[in-house]
């Protein structure tokens, strides 16, 4: 009886009088595992069921070169023993280098797609090397990854494990200084209090969004069963929320957080498209009562205006001066008013209409303020903005 394997070679050898009848993907398979033959590398289980059911679902073009491949496929014969493929799965720290560490394992999904979970939060790039990963060796890096692989049965460094425990015990024992409830720093105490009311510890919502702005720790995480609430646990100062959330809605959720005033950052090259945003401004400030102590702060040049954005300005009287109690500013991403720099006024919270806002004047003016918001269709690609909703 004939084995399997030996099918392939007469596969391959009159693939030309069956490819019409057989899917190019199929056609690619089979001749790439003759091939493997060829050069002396056996099969694995995996290609070896592959094959057979290659075959099976080819069975009438199959059986016009090999009038009993029927028969072979059912008996499952192969001429050797599978080919076993050994699987890696370690942590450890190389011995090369003591300020990296080394995730390796075999391709699998899971395991990368863990990784490229873990790269938002690890502190440097991962540098990827075949199929290891290298990560900079910190306490908070170590702790991400072995806690995100200690149940996938990894073989870790014994001075790794050592490393992690030691962090644990540190951790389960030692007081962190930044913790809000227990804060020794008079400093940054006497600020949150200014902010916030001398009960501050009592308004949890409002403690867990000012962490960032006054670099405190807050133990007492708040459910995220709201916007505002899920604005309030971010974890970093720039977060994406996808326009499938109303912008009234947004601007709701800042109003509860009091995060007032607001700086919203317009493309500033389409005035179609700052329109329809103009228009959700309207509706925000309309419904939810901000008043009218509002200024848009950049213009169409008149060829350009096809949609009449400056008409528009000027009939919703968006065009007041700037006071301390400007509530609502609007600029083009591209250019921030020199009035701007030298007055006194400071967004709470920044909302940009365009993932293109970064790297420039506008962008740097913002750079002290703990939230930043990109609202649209589109997440910007830096991996610093995390989508909350």
């Amino acid at each position: 009886m004939s084995t399997v394997d030996s099918l392939l070679p007469l596969i391959a050898a009159n693939i030309k009088t069956v490819q019409q009848a057989i899917p190019n993907k199929d056609k690619r398979i089979l001749l790439s595992l003759e091939k493997q033959l060829t050069f002396g590398v056996f099969l694995t289980e995996n290609q070896g069921n592959l094959l057979i059911k290659i075959i099976k679902e080819n069975i009438a073009p199959m059986t016009s070169i090999i009038p009993d491949v029927q028969n072979v496929i059912e008996e499952k014969m192969w001429s050797k023993s599978f080919r076993e493929i050994k699987k890696i799965k370690k942590i450890y720290i190389p011995a090369e280098s003591a300020d990296s560490f080394v995730v390796e394992f075999s391709y699998n999904t899971k395991f990368r797609e863990k990784i490229s979970a873990l790269n938002i939060l690890l502190k440097g790039n991962i540098v990827t090397s075949g199929s290891k990963y290298i990560i900079n060796l910190t306490e908070e890096n170590l702790t991400l990854v072995v806690d995100a692989f200690k149940n996938d049965n990894f073989e870790i460094d014994e001075k790794i494990t050592n490393f992690f425990q030691e962090i644990q015990e540190i951790q389960k024992n030692t007081k962190d200084p930044f913790d809000i409830f227990d804060l020794k720093n008079e400093k940054t105490k006497n600020a949150v209090k200014s902010s916030l009311g001398e009960d501050y510890l009592t308004n949890l919502q409002l403690l867990q969004d000012r962490k960032i702005r006054y670099q405190y720790k807050n133990t007492q995480k708040i459910q995220e069963n709201s916007l505002e609430n899920k604005i309030a646990n971010r974890e970093s100062r720039k977060i994406f929320v996808g326009a499938d959330i109303g912008f009234t809605e947004l601007m709701s959720s800042l109003k509860n957080l009091k995060r007032f005033p607001v700086m919203l950052i317009f493309d500033g090259h389409q005035s179609l498209k700052d329109k329809k945003n103009l228009k959700f401004v309207e509706n925000a400030v309309k419904e939810l009562n901000l008043g009218d102590d509002i200024g848009i702060y950049f213009r169409y040049n008149k060829e350009s205006d096809s949609e009449k954005f400056n008409q528009e300005i000027n009939a919703l009287a968006y065009n007041k001066d700037l006071t301390g109690t400007t509530t609502v500013v609007g600029i083009s991403n591209n250019k921030i008013p020199k009035f701007m720099i030298k007055s006194q006024w400071k967004p709470q919270t920044v909302i940009s209409f365009t993932s293109s806002f970064k790297s420039n004047k506008s962008y740097v003016y913002c750079s002290d303020v703990d939230l930043i918001v990109y609202y649209g269709v589109t997440q910007p690609l830096d991996k610093e903005v995390h989508a909350i909703v």
